[in-house]
């Protein structure tokens, strides 16, 4: 029924601006009108920075399956209360009910404010379901000729509600919509490959590799390169490809000029020529390594592929060789039209190119081959897989100094400008990265960065000056003398908790630990004494200067308003081992839920497991006060914690619950795996998910899909979102869209604006309204990842300040 109110108030807005004004009224089977006029009293309190300008209202038939409009009306708003009249016509729905024998009428009202500029011709909006406030349906009413009802006051304050519109924001991203979330090689981005131009203003052009979605696509994956200009990232998608089983579309990319790289793929080789990509015909082997150079007039491109195969070419015409190798050319360069090298994973063989043949120039070490380059005419570099480089002098392979390397830290892999310029990076333990720069004879340290699973083959200026490393995430940064910084970079959050317009927390993959301050989000490193980066899970605050976060390996980190702390993690868990989803408190006292336990933390040293009855998962937990806290989780399961004791609560599903919230211990909402329950402080029932919900319906991945990944950065999120502010205002967060409940019904306000899941909705309970929602980060999807719920008061209503650098 509210869905048809709805979609008639659209209907009726729509028609105001077309002059589409009878075709949505019900027929008047040629009887005369007989009229009335509905007085209506409406009362909105519309605030300073969030004001609406018109008030719309509607008078509606429902015959018990369907709605027509009789009548609508938009009027300029007034502050505080306003009469309304609104003359009906009820000419066309006495004749419907003259054949039942009925001399009247039951009429619905609706009711909403809108803004000046609401597309009221667009027919993509959900009108109602975006307007600053709703009532709808109000009713019904038996109306006759002669005969008007007493319509009580509708409340169209904006007040009730916490958010009025929602704006997507980028303060928590680096690289604007586009930004790749991974490179084509997986979540660890592990040799996503790099390449880019020098341009004569002093900037650069970087060309990486990622993937795109479509939805009418067999596999809807398509292969994309990614385009890094003016401090952010385009795409351009490439012809629809079948990728061979166990590898990636697109492999390699090497740039001659902004308007010529070369791409090398599981089905030949392709080209961007400044507008799009297409195939070279003539190029035909699966290829998965690339190099180009421009070698006096000549443009030179070299390809290498399985089974040793090796093409070489003026990007005119194309030649293909066979290297004497079982295995796949995993690297290329060249130099020039009689130089080229070549090295494979097979044996870690490395051979050179005269212009006519391949022979074999073994390094001293054997072993696989990471990273070969050809900086320029009789220069090659190779690096083996452990750390050990070599240079080659024309006839030999000489050792690459590594005088001040630290032991142990050897470099995963290099960008060369030149003998005297060679920019390289290591991993330790994953907790941090650090880079160098070699100077002809000695490594200098160049300083650390922090979430730095894996990274690409960087890209070294040729001219010098910088070089450039892609990684997990959109996580571009540039190396200079000096140090590193990131300039790309797209954080995947899992939880959000805000406490006020100048205190907020967001929390993700990869220890990802970000501040609202009220002035800049700041982004901060793992705490010292991490072991490792890891998934945040959830993060609950009471203030600016306390705030706990949960996740994946035993690990627990605390805010004390100054530094981030190690509360437990892997190895110096604080209680038994298990991972924590979520995690909720009252000043002293916090909980956090995970795989096998309750954890009961009364200060960071000091926490003990609680019993629950029942098994199985609990993924999220929420309460009103200490003595009543729910937690759910997988099975539908559901506790209750009265203040000394957990006790299992009957559940209506047996499906697995993703999110619990309420707004008292009365109030209390969980939504799981395509399922909706509410408390009323008696018992849990459950919710219909249809109408504007149906889109909102999520899987929830099982135990055996979280665990069988192998991974927790490939394990699949719990991609939901919820929060109870009031009775009379829920928001729900899914696939791409939030829904808003006003005591009455469902109406999604965000369908179609984003792509991404949402993981996490929250919102302080006071009037201002301040409510952020987070998503994750898609490799496939484009869209904000950070949205502002902009408040009636105006909270949040200004775009958000960037961290002012990345760890």
């Amino acid at each position: 029924m509210r869905r048809g109110v709805m979609s008639v108030a659209a209907g009726a807005l729509m028609c105001l601006g077309t002059g589409c004004a009878q075709k949505d009224l019900l027929p008047s089977h040629g009887l005369t009108a007989r009229r009335l006029t509905l007085q209506l009293t409406t009362t909105a309190m519309p605030q300073l920075l969030q004001a609406p300008s018109w008030v719309f209202v509607a008078a509606a038939y429902f015959d018990g399956t369907e709605f027509w409009v009789l009548s609508y009306k938009v009027v300029p708003l007034t502050q505080g209360s306003q009469q309304i009249a609104l003359p009906v016509d009820l000419g066309p729905c006495l004749a419907y009910n003259s054949g039942k024998g009925k001399d009247g009428c039951s009429l619905y009202i609706a009711a909403a404010l809108v803004p000046d500029t609401l597309a009221i011709g667009d027919s993509t909006r959900n009108l109602i379901g975006e307007s600053y406030d709703s009532a709808l349906p109000i009713g019904p009413f038996e109306v006759a000729p002669g005969r008007a009802p007493t319509i009580p006051p509708i409340d169209l304050s904006m007040s009730r509600f916490a958010v009025v519109r929602w704006s997507g924001d980028e303060a928590l991203r680096a690289g604007g919509r586009d930004t790749p979330a991974e490179g084509v090689n997986g979540i660890l981005g592990e040799l996503a490959p790099i390449s880019g131009i020098a341009n004569g203003n002093g900037t650069v052009t970087l060309f990486a590799l990622t993937h795109g979605v479509n939805f009418s696509a067999p596999t809807g994956i398509l292969p994309q390169l990614a385009i890094f200009e003016n401090g952010s990232w385009r795409r351009v998608t490439g012809p629809f490809l079948t990728p061979v089983q166990g590898t990636n579309a697109y492999n390699d990319v090497s740039a001659l000029s902004t308007n010529e790289v070369y791409i090398t793929s599981t089905t030949g080789l392709f080209k961007y020529d400044g507008t799009s990509i297409s195939r070279i015909a003539a190029v035909t082997d699966p290829l998965l390594s690339i190099a180009s150079v421009v070698s006096g007039p000549s443009k030179l491109v070299i390809a290498g592929g399985s089974g040793g195969v090796v093409w070489i070419g003026n990007t005119q015409t194309w030649q293909r060789f066979t290297v004497p190798v079982v295995g796949p050319i995993n690297g290329v360069c060249i130099t020039g039209p009689t130089e080229a090298f070549a090295t494979s994973t097979a044996g870690g063989a490395t051979f050179r190119f005269d212009g006519t043949a391949w022979t074999s120039v073994p390094t001293p070490q054997t072993g696989p081959k990471i990273d070969l380059q050809c900086p320029s005419a009789g220069q090659a570099y190779v690096l083996n897989f452990g750390g050990q480089a070599y240079r080659w002098t024309g006839a030999t392979w000489t050792v690459v100094p590594t005088t001040g390397l630290p032991t142990g830290r050897g470099a995963l892999h290099w960008g060369v400008a030149s003998p005297t310029e060679i920019y390289a990076y290591s991993d330790s333990a994953a907790i941090d990265r650090a880079y160098f720069r070699f100077n002809g004879t000695t490594w200098t340290a160049l300083g650390r960065t922090r979430y730095t699973f894996g990274g690409s083959r960087p890209w070294a200026v040729p001219s010098g000056g910088a070089a450039y490393v892609f990684g997990v995430r959109g996580r571009l940064e540039r190396l200079t003398s000096t140090g590193a910084n990131v300039i790309g970079y797209q954080p995947s959050m899992r939880d959000v908790f805000v406490n006020s317009a100048n205190s907020a927390f967001a929390v993700g993959e990869q220890s990802f630990l970000a501040r609202w301050t009220g002035a800049q989000w700041t982004v901060d490193a793992p705490p010292v004494g991490s072991t490792s980066n890891r998934t945040m899970l959830g993060v609950w605050s009471d203030g600016p200067s306390n705030a706990w976060a949960v996740g994946f390996q035993s690990t627990i980190a605390r805010w004390n308003g100054a530094s981030w702390a190690v509360v437990s993690d892997s190895v110096r868990p604080v209680a038994a081992r298990d991972r924590y989803y979520g995690v909720w408190g009252v000043g002293n006292n916090v909980w956090a839920v995970g795989d096998n336990t309750i954890l009961h933390c009364t200060s960071s040293t000091s926490c003990t497991n609680e019993a629950a009855p029942g098994g199985g998962t609990l993924l999220s937990v929420w309460g009103s006060s200490a003595t009543s806290i729910f937690a759910v989780g997988d099975g539908g399961r559901i506790v209750r914690y009265n203040g000394s004791t957990w006790t299992a609560m009957t559940s209506p599903t047996n499906r697995s619950l993703a999110r619990v919230s309420g707004s008292s211990a009365n109030d209390v909402w969980a939504v799981g795996d395509s399922v909706l329950l509410r408390f009323d402080g008696t018992q849990w029932t459950t919710v219909p998910m249809i109408n504007d919900l149906v889109a909102l319906q999520t899987h929830v991945p099982t135990p055996a899909e979280r665990s069988s990944s192998g991974s927790e950065f490939y394990a699949p999120p719990v991609g939901m979102a919820l929060w109870v502010r009031g009775p009379r205002e829920i928001y729900l967060g899914g696939f791409g869209s939030i829904a808003r409940y006003d005591g009455t019904g469902w109406s999604e306000i965000s369908s179609g604006r984003d792509r991404h899941r949402f993981m996490s909705i929250h919102g302080a309970s006071g009037p201002n309204g301040c409510v952020l929602a987070v998503t994750e980060a898609s490799y496939v999807m484009n869209g904000p990842t950070l949205w502002r719920g902009v408040g009636p008061s105006g909270c949040f209503s200004a775009p958000m300040i960037a961290p002012a650098a990345w760890p």
